[in-house]
């Protein structure tokens, strides 16, 4: 979300990311011989504050994401467990950058926690690699790479 010098609002996303092996799944690449993608920007970062309240929200990865991929991304008012604000999602051409638009502004002074579900798949069907250290997120649960 880009500030503007108008923008009064102090509205905070803080970007938090769910790493699940909730039920089964089997990659359309089982014997792993396509790479994972990687979460390699989010824009704004986590812990933003003064964001413009109807800008947009920008995650690029490195390879292309499957599609319908969206779905498992939400933005809440508050923490992760508050009701999600509306949001509108697109990919890019080449399906390596998501841009997200909140439907309506967000609140003024109002913290939005941004929550990436770990269904995410890239489009050879492997998991998403993310590394909240760079994005200024957190996990809610679980480890990079490993079971939740």
């Amino acid at each position: 979300m880009r500030v503007t010098p108008s923008a009064l609002a102090a509205a905070a996303v803080i970007v938090l990311i769910s790493c699940s092996n909730e039920g089964s799944f089997t990659p359309d690449d089982p014997a792993g011989a396509a790479p994972a993608a990687r979460l390699l920007t989010i824009s704004p970062q986590g812990g933003a504050t003064r964001v413009n309240r109807d800008g947009s929200l920008t995650f690029v990865f490195d390879r292309p994401m499957m599609a319908g991929m969206e779905q498992y991304v939400d933005l809440h008012r508050g923490d992760v467990t508050a009701p999600t604000h509306p949001i509108a999602c697109a990919w890019s051409a080449d399906r390596t950058q998501l841009t997200c638009t909140p439907v309506t502004p967000l609140d003024a002074e109002t913290g939005y926690t941004l929550h990436m579900g770990g269904g995410l798949r890239n489009a050879d069907g492997n998991p998403i690699l993310m590394d909240p250290t760079l994005h200024g997120g957190s996990w809610i649960h679980g480890t990079a790479g490993g079971p939740a």
